[in-house]
């Protein structure tokens, strides 16, 4: 999927781009049945179709997203490029803020890009370390 063509088709929880677990994240909330945790699940599965366009690896598989907050008003995301010289940095920002925003229209979105912690290849999935030949 292209980071710059997402539309609610392409979003849609079903979606095979969009599909998978997210039980290994070390994410506040992500465990439980609640109104809450579930829509969290949603944001996942959405961060799931942004591709970090030079690797074409997914932000939430290259260990981007540090932190995930979903409320009744707001969905809050702390995450992190590859380097603070990432030059597609702004694109990925714009791709998950757009994402979110089409997803959830009712809920205001904040993206919150941090440089601390510095982000290391340790937070790359068992999957993207497959793609990257590190597995």
């Amino acid at each position: 999927m292209n980071i710059f063509d997402l539309d609610e088709k392409a979003l849609a929880p079903d979606s095979p781009e969009n599909s998978g677990s997210y039980a290994d994240l070390d994410l506040p909330g992500t465990v439980g049945g609640n109104q809450f945790s579930i829509e969290q699940g949603l944001v996942l599965q959405t961060l799931r179709g942004i591709l970090d366009p030079e690797l074409g690896i997914n932000v939430v598989d290259l260990g981007l997203v540090y932190e995930l907050r979903v409320t009744e008003n707001d969905i809050y995301i702390k995450m992190t490029m590859t380097t603070p010289g990432c030059p597609m940095h702004g694109s990925i920002i714009e791709a998950v803020e757009r994402a979110i925003e089409l997803y959830f229209p009712q809920k205001k979105t904040v993206v919150d890009l941090v440089w601390e912690p510095q982000w290391t290849p340790e937070r790359l999935s068992e999957e993207a370390k497959e793609m990257l030949g590190m597995g």
